[in-house]
């Protein structure tokens, strides 16, 4: 059979180099190129043996950004591109070529989806050359590693359906794309996988952001501002949910409880000696136990929670490559401000080869616009508990709050497989709840102590406590006669505000 529409070849550096080369851009440029550099050694890292490419592949997202721009050039751009398919298993041209030609069995197939990693679509232009990328994840490390904003992506290769688990990549365009307009492309193909929202193409991000004044010309794009990320989040039908980060934010908290649920979180940093620069958190690494002492300035006051057991984030960093490392550092002050921590990551001084410092200026999460509570609305609410709860948990070790988004469907799957026996467990699984609500749990190392769900739906101030389990049930008699006890009153009051404390009193009875 002719192979005049597909290659198949080992898996190395060089041949990926060679197979991403166009006439514009030369496999010997490609080699010494960082972010070729980063994509080799990630395929290598989840086993990468083999590939098969497809010589003549048209890419809906390139063809869009083609149409667009390219093809008004003067220089005739091609309009096709390469997509090229890893797999981790040995294959030849005669294997596949076998597979094309005849039905293929059942256990063929299943030993090929079994080794696929995923794809790349190779970009005819002179920069920018990694276009659409959907790669398999690295392992869990036994549930170190967390990538809950990936997605099912199918790729049809000759009539064969494979399929991975990922959220899709592509190297900056800086003609059509500049990184928030690519951190944005990427979290909206989960946000639309979570609210069935839009998922418009680079090309159409840029336009939907450049709809508020804006004083440059909107192609080529040379970066967004925060009011056009904003716009572009609200073309697709969501809020944007923007924390600016000061010395005081819990940002690895705040991330980690947006990224449990699914959501992506946009980071907006200052790359050290280069500006800001946007990346799309996918994943985290969680530890048994805590990892620094502190996730804010230590002189501001935080409650603990479970951002002290992460000592990494999984990035989509378009200037380095899919789900790159984020290293969370402990907090550092630049100039006249201080900030709660600082990032680490792929970034590197050109002279000295020094990693650079990222500094944290805004967290932008695309939400739905019925998820009116925020995350630091919750963190104001349990502070005030906590400072009461901590009178009865004197000398108790390892204190963590663990709050995170979650769904009434995703609550009530947990309340079904938790081993733990509860009164209210059944009762729970039959009432109505609202769709969106923060599940905030309190632990003593490995001991649930205490829940409580807020409704995500409802209105700060009216202190949205939905309901409380209690898992300790010494520690909620004595915390109901504290609330009880007329002479402390006034001081619950104060502390919590009379409505929260009325809440708790009705929970704890």
């Amino acid at each position: 059979m002719a192979t005049a529409a597909f290659r198949v070849l080992p898996f190395t550096h060089a041949v990926l180099c060679d197979a991403i080369a166009n006439e514009y851009i030369s496999t010997e440029i490609l080699a010494t190129a960082d972010k070729i550099k980063y994509l080799s050694d990630y395929l290598l890292a989840v086993n990468a043996k083999s590939m098969i490419i497809e010589l003549d592949y048209v890419d809906g997202d390139y063809l869009d950004d083609f149409s667009n721009y390219y093809v008004k050039c003067f220089k005739s751009y091609q309009r096709k591109c390469k997509r090229l398919h890893f797999f981790s298993m040995d294959l030849t041209a005669e294997h596949v070529s076998a597979l094309v030609a005849e039905p293929a069995r059942g256990e063929d197939i299943e030993k090929l989806q079994s080794a696929y990693l995923g794809f790349l679509v190779a970009r005819p232009l002179p920069n920018a050359v990694i276009g659409r990328t959907v790669l398999k994840t690295y392992p869990s490390d036994s549930g170190r590693r967390n990538y809950p904003c990936t997605k099912p992506y199918k790729a049809n290769l000759f009539g064969i359906e494979l399929s991975v688990n990922s959220l899709v990549f592509q190297e900056q365009d800086n003609v059509l794309a500049a990184c928030a307009t690519v951190a944005l492309w990427c979290s909206f193909h989960k946000t639309a996988d979570i609210f069935g929202t839009a998922v418009p193409s680079p090309a159409q991000i840029t336009s939907f952001a450049n709809q508020v004044v804006n004083h440059a010309r909107p192609i080529p794009s040379h970066g967004l501002n925060i009011q056009q990320i904003c716009n572009a989040i609200r073309s697709v039908g969501l809020d944007a949910e923007v924390i600016v980060v000061n010395n005081g934010v819990p940002v690895p908290s705040l991330a980690y409880a947006h990224l449990k649920c699914g959501l992506p979180v946009i980071l907006i940093a200052t790359v050290e000696g280069i500006g800001l620069h946007a990346i799309t958190l996918t994943g985290y690494s969680i530890n048994p136990a805590a990892v620094t002492a502190c996730e804010v300035d230590p002189k501001s006051h935080c409650i603990p929670m479970a951002g002290l057991r992460i000592n990494e984030f999984y990035g989509h960093d378009d200037q380095i490559g899919p789900f790159c490392r984020v290293i969370v550092k402990p907090s550092t002050a630049s100039g006249s401000k201080t900030y709660p921590v600082v990032f680490e990551s792929s970034w590197k001084d050109q002279k000295t080869g020094k990693p650079l410092t990222l500094f944290p200026e805004m967290i932008v999460v695309p939400v739905y616009h019925k998820i009116r509570v925020t995350f630091v609305d919750v963190q104001k609410w349990l502070t005030k508990l906590d400072a009461l709860l901590s009178v009865f948990l004197k000398g108790v070790a390892a204190l963590e709050w663990d709050v995170h988004l979650t769904t009434v469907n995703e609550y009530k799957k947990h309340l079904r497989a938790s081993t733990t026996s509860h009164a209210s467990r059944n009762d729970l699984l039959l009432t109505s709840l609202p769709k969106y609500m923060w599940h905030a749990t309190l632990r003593a190392g490995s001991a649930d102590l205490f829940e409580c769900m807020v409704d995500a739906t409802d209105m700060t101030e009216s202190a949205p406590f939905q309901f409380i389990l209690w898992h300790n049930e010494a520690l909620k008699q004595n915390f109901h006669q504290a609330l009880i006890e007329p002479t402390l009153k006034a001081v619950l009051d104060a502390t919590l505000t009379p409505r929260f404390a009325e809440i708790l009193r009705k929970q704890t009875a």
